[in-house]
């Protein structure tokens, strides 16, 4: 049979041995018991002669069956109460280790936890609220309001936040307090409205914790992110940024900005003669002199390495040029002494001047970089200021273009090697060469000659990697192709100044040469003339290598140098190559004749053979040979092709 519902909720979770220790049972089971006893005792009284044991013995049925009635009234009645006394006790007591533990983790809470009223007024605050506050007791903030504890700047923020919580909204604000020992902090505090058994919103109740050290670390994380560490200056990020949000505001044709790119001319001496700790310390002081120089609300930024640049807001380009002056005299100035030691440094500055028309952060920042370049180039220690139509700068700009061009196209396998032959003068002779070159493939199956990209890679330092680019293809395809290895009997490579002292370079012919021994007495490497001068050393080294495996030199361009004839002693070369300027002329030009005249000579003196560069046409061809120049090569011989043309027909 089931139990009615309300009788399983009063038996929900009481056990028997409960139910009996529980007070209102006990005194159920008296009363019924009294009422058993009780009946006989008044019956004695009332029938003398009778006692009371026989009366208790002798009930007659109708007042056992009044007994056991009320026995059961009382057992029912006592129960029932029983049970919802029980369970009203229990709902208490569950009630109160509730509050207890609300109290507790009130208590223990590691955050704040406060109850304001309307008028800002504080009721209560557990103790960790009172250790932000820095409060040693209740009593010494309970009643006092907790708008004299906000700082004043964010004190009505606070104030009409918390009219919104009394308005019923829930919300979270940030706000800095002065403790009562002083102490700045900064809070964080989520309120809800608290609301009476009406729906009446009656106490402001929030959680605030202490994010001093969180907003501190923000506020660090934030700095190293946005600014040098060495310097304290912002970095290059920070500066493009304040740059393009300056762009992005100048619509006015009057308003004019300027950028300053700085590059310290003599910093790697310091660097190179007493260590980077000592460059470090150079580059903090410098730091100091050009915000010195600069006007309060410009920003200077150190972009990497020596290289600053400076944004100067609303400032004619008079101004600029005006300051880029005190800038660079107080750089020049500037002596840095470390160890009884005196250094002295100058700056190159490129300005460029910012209006309406300008768009572009990288277009600004590459034409300082630019006069800051020609500046250099021109100098050093002085001013460029940019000009619109600077053929200089646009040249600089050109092979700046060309850098990211040149790694792409490596990566990319967009450069091709041609070949042009060179051939014997000598009509007894049957000895043929063919020079390999190099052309830049663009996208659109458009040649670019070498001309155009090598000043470039020259200027910047990296025609070794293209040299390296060269080597492997050619190593690659002459020994894939024996028909075209043997038709001529070398190949030449032209390989850069910068070439001879990479290691990586002569490791990597030599390993070449020594998986294909055949290629050895095969090769002949063009070095330029003021390449070899300017790296003497280097240079004789790396001919003595490659020379052991078999291979051969040309001196390029030979005659273009100042004291040629004195330096073609010191190189063990095996050919000349006549600078093409002389070679152009001979017909017209007497002296151009006369110089081609005495290196063909000398050059044989010396053992060595001589190769004539942009031979034309016959009537050159045959003067040479009246010279006795040994080779010539040029248009007039035969014009470059594709290396995989010369594949072809060597097949």
């Amino acid at each position: 049979m089931q139990r009615p519902p309300i009788f399983s909720q009063l038996f929900k979770d009481i056990s028997l041995p409960e139910l009996i220790r529980f007070r209102p049972c006990q005194i159920t089971f008296l009363l019924i018991l009294l009422l058993w006893l009780l009946d006989p005792a008044i019956d004695a009284l009332i029938n003398q002669e009778r006692g009371y044991f026989y009366e208790l013995t002798h009930l007659s049925p109708l007042e056992t069956l009044f007994l056991l009635a009320a026995s059961l009234f009382i057992f029912i009645t006592g129960m029932a109460c029983s049970l919802a006394f029980l369970h009203i006790e229990r709902q208490q007591r569950a009630l109160l280790d509730q509050r207890q533990k609300l109290s507790q983790i009130i208590q223990y809470a590691p955050d704040c936890v406060k109850t304001v009223s309307r008028d800002g007024v504080l009721l209560d605050m557990n103790p960790a609220g009172l250790a932000i506050i820095e409060a040693d007791h209740i009593d010494q903030v309970r009643g006092h309001s907790v708008y004299e504890l906000i700082v004043p700047e964010h004190r009505q923020r606070y104030i009409d936040f918390n009219k919104r919580i009394f308005d019923g909204h829930s919300e979270i604000i940030e706000y800095d307090i002065i403790g009562l020992k002083g102490t700045r902090k900064s809070v964080e505090s989520h309120a809800v409205p608290l609301r009476d058994s009406h729906g009446q919103i009656v106490t402001h109740l929030a959680t605030a914790r202490d994010i001093t050290q969180s907003r501190q670390l923000a506020e660090k994380l934030s700095f190293q992110a946005s600014h040098d560490m060495l310097t304290g200056l912002i970095n290059r990020h920070e500066f493009e940024r304040r740059l393009e949000n300056i762009l992005s505001q100048t619509d006015n044709p009057q308003e004019t900005h300027a950028v300053f790119f700085i590059d310290l001319d003599q910093f790697k001496l310091v660097n190179d003669t007493c260590g980077h700790m000592v460059g470090d310390q150079l580059l903090i002081q410098l730091s100091s002199i050009m915000r010195e120089q600069v006007r309060q609300y410009d920003y200077v930024a150190r972009l990497g390495g020596d290289e600053f640049a400076i944004l100067l807001q609303y400032c004619s380009p008079d101004d600029a040029r005006m300051i880029a002056d005190k800038l660079r005299l107080a750089i020049d100035e500037f002596n840095f002494a470390w160890e009884e030691r005196q250094f002295k440094v100058t700056a190159s500055i490129g300005v460029v001047s910012i209006d309406h028309t300008n768009t572009s952060v990288a277009d600004i920042l590459r034409e300082a970089d630019t006069c800051c370049y020609l500046a250099k180039e021109k100098g050093r220690n002085r001013i460029q200021v940019h000009q619109k139509g600077d053929k200089s700068a646009a040249k600089h700009q050109g092979e700046m273009h060309w850098i990211s061009r040149i790694h792409a196209g490596i990566a990319n396998q967009r450069f091709i090697l041609f070949g042009q032959e060179i051939v014997s003068l000598d009509s007894n002779r049957n000895e043929s060469h063919l020079e390999l070159l190099i052309r830049y493939r663009s996208e659109d199956g458009s040649l670019t000659p070498p001309g155009a990209f090598l000043p470039a890679a020259e200027r910047y330092g990296i025609s070794p990697k293209l040299d390296r680019y060269v080597i492997e293809n050619a190593f690659r395809q002459l020994t894939a192709n024996t028909n075209l290895l043997n038709r001529y009997d070398s190949f030449c490579i032209n390989l850069s100044g910068l070439s001879l002292g990479e290691e990586e370079i002569l490791n990597c012919i030599i390993r070449n040469i020594k998986a294909n021994p055949a290629l050895g007495n095969k090769l002949c490497f063009e070095v330029t003339e003021t390449a070899a001068i300017s790296n003497m050393q280097e240079a004789r080294y790396f001919i003595s290598q490659l020379q052991a495996f078999g291979c051969r030199f040309a001196l390029d361009d030979f005659g273009s140098g100042l004291s040629s004839f004195g330096y073609l002693k010191s190189l063990p070369v095996d050919y000349v190559k006549i600078d093409g300027d002389f070679v152009r002329d001979i017909l017209d030009d007497p002296i151009d004749l006369a110089m081609v005249k005495s290196i063909n000579d000398i050059g044989h003196l010396m053992g060595k053979q001589t190769i004539a560069e942009f031979v034309e046409n016959d009537a050159i061809r045959e003067q040479l040979q009246l010279i006795g120049v040994d080779f010539a090569q040029g248009y007039g011989i035969a014009r470059p092709r594709r290396l995989d043309e010369l594949i072809q027909n060597a097949a």
